[in-house]
């Protein structure tokens, strides 16, 4: 076990310098998981991100926009993504796209991922004739 010390301590180091790993530590660790768990334990702060030294920060928190809340529901479909992202669309050309992409050559039509992806693109595009000059621009 002696020959993987060195190597651990270099890992354990490239994610902290300051890490400090005991004798009896290297024989406990088994996976990469374990490494950061015990570097993390040895900084003193589960929330310490072993690897960039700094806290994690959830990605919804980061990045609300791209999250929602879907608690309370089991399930959901496009259209209650549609609703949750608040997409208002009166002529339907960024719904139709949405589930295209999103079941693209999946759905019961029997269309293939590409037809399905091209048939997005060309309703995007008529959604962008349509709104020219409307003040999306």
């Amino acid at each position: 076990m002696e020959d993987y010390r060195h190597d651990i301590e270099k890992l354990a180091r490239l994610a902290d310098p300051e890490c400090k790993i005991a004798n009896d530590d290297v024989i406990k660790i088994v996976t990469t998981e374990a490494l950061f768990a015990l570097i993390a334990q040895s900084l003193g702060n589960q929330n310490r991100s072993p690897v960039f030294g700094q806290s994690e920060t959830k990605m919804s928190d980061k990045y609300p926009a791209y999250f929602k809340d879907f608690s309370g529901n089991d399930e959901a479909d496009v259209y209650l993504i549609h609703h949750k992202f608040g997409i208002s669309d009166p002529a339907g050309c960024i719904h139709h796209a949405s589930k295209k992409l999103l079941l693209s050559g999946v759905r019961t039509g029997g269309k293939s991922k590409y037809q399905d992806v091209k048939e997005a693109r060309d309703t995007l595009n008529r959604w962008l004739q349509i709104n020219q000059g409307a003040g999306y621009e």
